[in-house]
């Protein structure tokens, strides 16, 4: 690997492509006015999580001031649920990792600063608390606290949180992919006690005529979910990332995804309330949405 790049060097040209096949060039993101954050993370790495609720913030806090560009490793769905949640982007993936060799990064997640003209200004840094100091020092202030968390929760009438993930199976989970009819999103933990108090009314939810589908976010292992029984689509979400987008603060849980894919309910917490959601979502009319926001 080459030495790290230095700050006056002309950062290393490069293409690569976002999550959506689009090829990006270095030059494609350079701004006349703008400095340039060029991210590196990697989709395993704990403290990359922690530096993408940082992200998140300064992307919409300072995006007059600073673009934030995040250059990945892996694969697109790994990359979709790691960032999708956060709200970030652009998320660019590199083919190998020619980016980081190009650069001399020794570690993820790590930074560089790149000047309007082109020329490295800060950096490598690495770890979110060196992040945070470039992040400050381009802006001329105060290091800036990481955000105390990514997006605030969805509410209703607000466009639903992608998710973006796997199933048991291995199938990608995509909201998008549901609009046109109405979605329950239900909050699961096959270890919860009342989780299991209300498997039989949810079993017999998915037997019941209706136009609302279903998926079941859910903590534990791969084996206990597969043991529920359920035949809609079941994705695990072990950090609750997606839970925390929706408010979702306990097992089980609920919310409504109108058919437009806004969100469409509030969120019922705890088995009587869910079961309450699951009932008015057997008839034929969605008494839990307010077709206001749909509109």
């Amino acid at each position: 690997m080459p030495s790290p790049i230095a700050m006056g060097e002309v950062a290393p040209a490069f293409e690569v492509v976002a999550l959506d096949g689009t090829p990006v060039t270095l030059r494609s993101l350079l701004d006349p006015v703008r400095p340039l954050m060029l991210v590196f993370i990697n989709p395993t790495c704990d403290s990359c999580k922690e530096s993408l609720h940082d992200i998140s913030g300064w992307q919409r806090m300072y995006r007059d001031r600073l673009a934030i560009v995040v250059i990945s490793t892996g694969d697109v769905e790994a990359n979709h649920a790691l960032t999708a949640l956060h709200g970030i982007e652009p998320v660019l993936l590199q083919r190998e990792r020619e980016v980081v060799t190009a650069y001399g990064l020794l570690m993820a997640p790590g930074a560089v600063v790149v000047q309007p003209d082109g020329r490295i200004g800060q950096g490598p840094g690495y770890g979110p608390d060196a992040i945070r100091k470039m992040v400050g020092d381009t802006l001329g202030m105060a290091v800036p606290p990481g955000p105390a968390g990514a997006l605030p929760p969805a509410t209703r009438g607000d466009q639903a949180p992608r998710i973006d993930r796997p199933d048991l199976d291995g199938r990608l989970i995509d909201l998008d992919a549901y609009q046109g009819a109405p979605v329950l999103l239900v909050f699961w933990d096959p270890g919860c006690p009342f989780c299991k108090q209300l498997l039989p009314h949810i079993l017999s939810f998915e037997q019941a005529t209706t136009r609302v589908r279903m998926v079941v976010i859910s903590e534990g292992d791969v084996a206990a979910n597969r043991g529920l029984g359920l035949a809609s689509p079941v994705v695990r979400d072990d950090h609750r990332e997606i839970a925390r987008a929706f408010g979702a603060t306990v097992t089980p849980a609920a919310v409504l995804i109108g058919a437009k894919g806004t969100v469409a309910s509030g969120v019922a917490q705890g088995a009587q309330a869910v079961r309450g959601y699951v009932d008015r979502c057997q008839v034929p009319v969605i008494t839990p949405v307010d077709h206001r926001s749909e509109a």
